[in-house]
């Protein structure tokens, strides 16, 4: 009985609607939705399955053969000198408009020189088959202009471990992007006006007694000649014989504040600058032009006088109409007062104390470089014999050198 009514269920759930409609769908698909797997189709399912995840294994190897991303990360070691993408072997700067790549001396002196300087060694500089170094760790006086070509002048020497500061004068690569440079300033000169803009001469101010007296070129601004420099010659040009000029108040403001910067060096042919740079920029951080004494102003024993505030020429755009003082009238019957002149008006001006000399070992302050000489003196004859070698050990050793009594050079070797 169990037997057959359990049959009879079973015919029944065949015969159902919900199953006339699950069959319908079966037959209009083809696909069978809950019908328990045997063991084999299982089984099948799994063996599919692994194949599938080896495929799938075999498409990712090959996704990383053919994808670079998926590599790790490695060195690539660059070559600077490469036709492709040259650099600088110092710094790595790039070929740029306003940078230029030159390749380093041949001479093997110059090169050591060099890369002492840098602080490299000879296998950095040996590693790479052509090298370059940049124009920015030069001074624009290292260049020879010859029209739009640049030349290495005779045995160069680097002067920026890093790119040279803003104060430094126009490198060679950045000549031709300041010339096309346009600016509103109503008192910063133009460089159309600058190149090819005449100077006179006169004698010079800055007389020193142990040097002939010459003529110094005076440059000053063409919208206001009472405003000027101070240029003196250097050396001329073994090119083109034109000559170059150096700033005197660059050189006694390097001297008065002892602050290493540069000096303003322009180039002049026939009384005409020829320098593609503004000459009233790229002076010493300390050095300020001349302005010619008005009635408004103090006039000294020479006539000439600083001006009072300071020469920014970037920072102050209305200097020419503001700070230059109302012109004087006079009388048809009255005489203008007299400009005194001096040849001894460098020798005149006020000084600022300089400090007195210190001992870099002890730091004691001495009055005088004699004083100093001689303590120097007693600090070389107190220091002891190297005990390894008996040579007598320098007063700049280590502290720790000079208690254990070995000198450097022992020292190395130990």
């Amino acid at each position: 009985m169990l037997v057959k009514e359990r049959l009879g269920i079973d015919r029944a759930a065949h015969s159902s609607p919900c199953n006339s409609l699950r069959q319908q769908h079966q037959q209009h698909c083809g696909v069978i939705i809950d019908d328990v797997e045997d063991e084999n189709e299982e089984e099948m399912y799994e063996e599919m399955e692994d194949e599938e995840e080896e495929e799938h294994d075999e498409d990712d190897d090959d996704d990383e053969v053919l994808d670079p991303t998926s590599s790790q990360p490695h060195h690539l070691d660059v070559d600077y000198g490469s036709p492709v993408s040259p650099r600088c072997l110092v710094c790595g700067q790039m070929s740029t408009p306003k940078t230029r790549l030159f390749k380093w001396p041949k001479d093997l002196q110059l090169r050591k020189s060099w890369l002492e300087f840098f602080h490299l060694s000879m296998d950095y500089l040996d590693s790479c088959k052509d090298p370059y170094i940049c124009d920015t760790h030069f001074d624009a006086d290292q260049f020879i202009y010859e029209r739009d070509r640049v030349f290495w002048k005779r045995n160069p020497f680097p002067r920026f471990r890093q790119p040279c500061s803003i104060l430094a004068e126009p490198s060679p690569g950045e000549m031709e992007g300041i010339t096309t440079r346009k600016s509103n300033h109503p008192v910063q000169l133009n460089h159309r006006l600058a190149n090819g803009q005449r100077v006179r001469f006169r004698e010079s101010y800055f007389k020193s007694k142990s040097k002939s007296s010459h003529p110094v070129a005076i440059v000053s601004l063409p919208s206001n000649p009472d405003i000027f420099y101070e240029f003196s010659y250097t050396r001329t040009s073994s090119i083109d014989s034109s000559k170059f000029y150096s700033c005197l108040t660059c050189r006694r403001a390097k001297a008065e504040t002892r602050i290493n910067d540069v000096i303003r060096t322009i180039h002049i042919k026939d009384g005409i600058i020829r320098s593609r740079g503004d000459p009233f920029l790229g002076h010493h951080v300390a050095c300020r032009p001349f302005a010619k004494a008005h009635p408004i102003h103090q006039e000294d024993s020479c006539g000439y006088v600083k001006y009072p505030r300071s020469m920014n020429l970037n920072e102050d755009r209305q200097w020419s109409s503001i700070s230059k003082p109302p012109e004087q009238k006079y009388s048809v019957g009255g005489s203008k007062p007299p400009l005194r002149t001096s040849r001894m008006w460098f020798v005149k001006q006020p000084r600022k104390a300089r400090s007195l000399p210190r001992c870099h070992l002890c730091l004691r302050v001495l009055s005088s470089t004699q004083l100093l000489v001689e303590h120097l003196l007693q600090h070389m004859k107190s220091t002891p014999n190297c005990r390894i070698c008996s040579s007598k050990m320098s007063p700049d050793e280590h502290v720790r050198l000079r208690r254990v009594k070995i000198c450097s050079k022992c020292h190395e070797k130990a």
